[in-house]
């Protein structure tokens, strides 16, 4: 577990990184990773984590599989908080079964994609400010049978080549 860190797991070149079952709680960024490697890999899942400004940042990541977490903001900041941010060097990343939780007064992005089909299903988004930001450099993301509560706006899509299913809002 970490707790009052800037990064609680910090990944710079590394081929891959596995974080499982771990509590990271008040920090600045819960996981963050970028790497140079040839199939540089990132999973993270069965994790909780209570940021300050991202749960899980992803860069130059070819194979990201973030699931079955519970992701949420720190009640006591004002910042913009992104869930799982996806950067558009990425490419084969998932982010499913997790759920996404805004308190306080921060603002809040569950998941913020421009990467490269990026499969984002079967979330469960409460309270966010936006749900699921699908920026216009994101190709070929599919966004499916997630649940929305309580959010300012549920799928903000600035891509031409999302493909969009079953949505589930209460």
């Amino acid at each position: 577990w970490a707790y009052y860190v800037q990064d609680a797991v910090y990944s710079n070149g590394a081929e891959g990184v596995f974080v499982m079952g771990c509590n990271l709680v008040a920090v600045n960024r819960g996981v963050a990773f970028t790497s140079t490697g040839t199939e540089p890999q990132c999973q993270v899942s069965d994790t909780h984590i209570n940021a300050y400004v991202k749960c899980v940042d992803l860069d130059q990541c070819v194979q990201g599989n973030i699931h079955d977490n519970l992701l949420y903001s720190r009640n006591d900041t004002t910042n913009e908080v992104i869930g799982v941010d996806v950067s558009a060097s990425c490419l084969y990343n998932r982010v499913e079964g997790n759920t996404f939780v805004r308190t306080g007064t921060s603002t809040m992005i569950a998941v913020r994609d421009a990467g490269n089909r990026t499969v984002i299903s079967g979330n469960l988004v409460q309270g966010a400010t936006v749900g699921i930001d699908i920026l216009a450099a994101a190709q070929l993301s599919r966004e499916r049978a997630n649940r929305f509560i309580n959010c300012g706006t549920d799928v903000r899509d600035g891509s031409s080549t999302t493909a969009r299913e079953t949505l589930i809002r209460s």
